[in-house]
This record gives C-alpha cells, structure tokens and sequence, in this order.
C-alpha cells in the first residue's frame, strides 16, 4: 500500500489524490432450473494531477443444477470467478496514453490480459484517432483435474477513428486483428 501511494505521489508530480468515483453494485438471479447467481463488485477511480487509477473488483458465485447437470445425474455446481481490472491512464494535451490489466481467476480458466492504448485528439476533440495493443495469457482447464490445465494466449493490435459530426451524431471506424495460439476447443466436450 505504501509503494502505491508513493507511485502515486510521483506520476501525479505532486498532485493531491481525489476520489472522483467510487460504486459498489450487487447483481443477483435465480432461475425455474435451480441456478442462482450473486455478483458484486467495485469500481474506484481516483485522480492525481492529468493521471487516472481506476481499479475494479468483481465476483460471479454461481450456484446451479441445470437440465444437464439433472439429465446427468450428477450434483449441483458451485463455482465462484474472481476478476481484478487496474488502469493507469495519463492525458496531456492532445496525447492519452493507458495500460490496462486485467486477471480473471476460476477454478478451471486463469486468464491474464493486458491492453496498453493511446489516443490523439485533433480539431477541438472533434477527431480522435486510437491505437491499441492488446495482449492475453490464459490456462484451460477442467475443474478437478489439474492435468488438464493447457495454455492459451493471444496477441494483436486495435485501430479507431472517431469522428464527431455533431451534437447528436458520431462516426466511428475500427480495425482489429488478432493472432491467437494455444487450446481453442471447449475442455468440457470429451
């Protein structure tokens, strides 16, 4: 904690840290077919200076017992998935740039992400070009089954231009390619 505030202290370049958002929300569901479903989570973005730290937490505990687990014959699911997001963002002038990492942990799926973007803002805001970089390293699995765990992983690039042409109407282009390599299929498909 002290090493992040000291992070903070020196991208801000002497700047006070503010809270300009915090949120927490709970999403909750129960199905006719015995699936119930509680996900909260927490958002916080706070800002030093022209730098943004966003930081958000979230939880999908799911319970179920669903025509398949019924047909069979096997008991019902527990599974829980933990997602942590961090972004660090800096805008000066015309120029933004961000680096955004995300970690996604469930019992048969880890998955790391990690996007680092800039965007170029011209004619008064009006034109915004963009360009990411996007990267992912995750590990398949089966639940239960260690031996099953197989890696998967990605890597590739996003182009945007945004285009405002008035109050009420924007134009926005986009192109991305992705290379991805590793386990493709399904683990739970025998």
């Amino acid at each position: 904690m002290r090493r992040a505030i000291v992070l903070l202290g020196a991208m801000g370049c002497g700047h006070v840290a503010t809270v300009t958002e915090a949120s927490t929300v709970v999403y909750a569901r129960k199905d006719t077919d015995a699936t119930t479903i509680v996900s909260p989570s927490l958002h916080v973005k706070v800002e030093v200076g022209p730098t943004t730290v966003t930081a958000e937490y979230a939880v999908d505990a799911w319970t179920g017992a669903s025509v398949d687990v019924v047909t069979a014959a096997t008991p019902a699911i527990h599974e829980q998935r933990h997602e942590v997001n961090l972004t660090v963002g800096y805008e000066k002038g015309p120029v933004a740039v961000s680096a955004n990492f995300r970690r996604s942990m469930e019992n048969d799926y880890d998955s790391n992400g990690l996007t680092l973007g800039t965007r170029l803002s011209l004619a008064n805001k009006n034109t915004i070009l963009g360009a990411d970089l996007l990267a992912s390293s995750d590990t398949v699995g089966r639940s239960g089954d260690p031996g099953t765990a197989i890696p998967s992983g990605s890597i590739g690039g996003r182009f945007t231009l945004l285009q405002i042409l008035d109050p009420r109407t924007l134009v926005e282009l986009g192109f991305q390619t992705l290379v991805v390599d590793g386990y493709q299929a399904s683990p739970y498909r025998y």
